[in-house]
Protein backbone atom coordinates (compact mmCIF):
# COMPACT_ATOMS: atom_id res chain seq x y z
CA UNK A 1 0.00 0.00 0.00
CA UNK A 2 1.18 3.52 -0.69
CA UNK A 3 2.58 5.53 2.17
CA UNK A 4 1.29 8.96 3.08
CA UNK A 5 -2.24 10.22 3.03
CA UNK A 6 -3.36 9.13 -0.42
CA UNK A 7 -3.47 5.85 -2.29
CA UNK A 8 -1.53 5.43 -5.48
CA UNK A 9 -3.18 3.56 -8.35
CA UNK A 10 -1.73 2.00 -11.46
CA UNK A 11 -3.71 3.19 -14.46
CA UNK A 12 -7.17 4.65 -14.21
CA UNK A 13 -8.79 4.98 -10.78
CA UNK A 14 -11.99 3.60 -12.30
CA UNK A 15 -12.61 0.03 -11.13
CA UNK A 16 -14.74 -1.14 -14.05
CA UNK A 17 -16.40 0.47 -17.05
CA UNK A 18 -19.63 -1.48 -16.48
CA UNK A 19 -21.48 -0.41 -13.35
CA UNK A 20 -23.30 -2.91 -11.16
CA UNK A 21 -26.92 -2.69 -12.27
CA UNK A 22 -28.62 -5.53 -10.42
CA UNK A 23 -28.36 -7.98 -13.33
CA UNK A 24 -24.62 -8.24 -13.88
CA UNK A 25 -23.25 -9.15 -10.45
CA UNK A 26 -21.03 -12.07 -11.55
CA UNK A 27 -19.29 -10.08 -14.28
CA UNK A 28 -19.04 -6.94 -12.11
CA UNK A 29 -17.68 -8.77 -9.06
CA UNK A 30 -15.03 -10.55 -11.16
CA UNK A 31 -13.91 -7.19 -12.57
CA UNK A 32 -13.81 -5.66 -9.07
CA UNK A 33 -11.80 -8.58 -7.69
CA UNK A 34 -9.29 -8.39 -10.55
CA UNK A 35 -8.90 -4.62 -10.07
CA UNK A 36 -8.26 -4.99 -6.32
CA UNK A 37 -5.76 -7.80 -7.00
CA UNK A 38 -4.00 -5.77 -9.68
CA UNK A 39 -3.72 -2.73 -7.44
CA UNK A 40 -2.40 -4.76 -4.49
CA UNK A 41 -5.42 -3.93 -2.30
CA UNK A 42 -7.12 -7.34 -2.19
CA UNK A 43 -6.76 -7.45 1.59
CA UNK A 44 -9.47 -4.76 1.79
CA UNK A 45 -11.98 -7.20 0.29
CA UNK A 46 -11.25 -9.92 2.84
CA UNK A 47 -9.90 -8.31 5.99
CA UNK A 48 -11.92 -6.54 8.65
CA UNK A 49 -10.52 -3.48 10.43
CA UNK A 50 -10.41 -5.47 13.69
CA UNK A 51 -7.75 -7.73 12.12
CA UNK A 52 -5.39 -4.83 11.38
CA UNK A 53 -2.55 -4.17 13.86
CA UNK A 54 -3.29 -1.10 15.99
CA UNK A 55 -0.25 0.81 14.73
CA UNK A 56 -1.51 0.48 11.13
CA UNK A 57 -5.24 0.90 11.75
CA UNK A 58 -5.52 4.60 10.84
CA UNK A 59 -3.65 4.18 7.55
CA UNK A 60 -5.65 1.04 6.73
CA UNK A 61 -8.95 2.77 7.53
CA UNK A 62 -8.07 5.77 5.35
CA UNK A 63 -7.18 3.50 2.42
CA UNK A 64 -10.37 1.49 2.99
CA UNK A 65 -12.53 4.63 2.83
CA UNK A 66 -10.84 5.70 -0.41
CA UNK A 67 -11.38 2.24 -1.91
CA UNK A 68 -15.03 2.25 -0.82
CA UNK A 69 -15.53 5.59 -2.57
CA UNK A 70 -14.09 4.12 -5.77
CA UNK A 71 -16.22 1.01 -5.36
CA UNK A 72 -19.40 3.07 -4.94
CA UNK A 73 -18.62 4.81 -8.24
CA UNK A 74 -18.89 1.41 -9.93
CA UNK A 75 -22.48 0.89 -8.75
CA UNK A 76 -25.57 2.45 -10.32
CA UNK A 77 -26.94 5.14 -7.96
CA UNK A 78 -30.40 3.54 -7.72
CA UNK A 79 -28.79 0.48 -6.06
CA UNK A 80 -26.97 2.61 -3.48
CA UNK A 81 -30.20 4.26 -2.39
CA UNK A 82 -32.14 1.06 -1.72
Amino acid sequence: MASGSALSFSGSPSITSEKLNGKNYLCWSAAVEMWFLGQGHYVHLEQDESQVPTDKAEQWKQADFQLCALLWQSVEPRLLIS
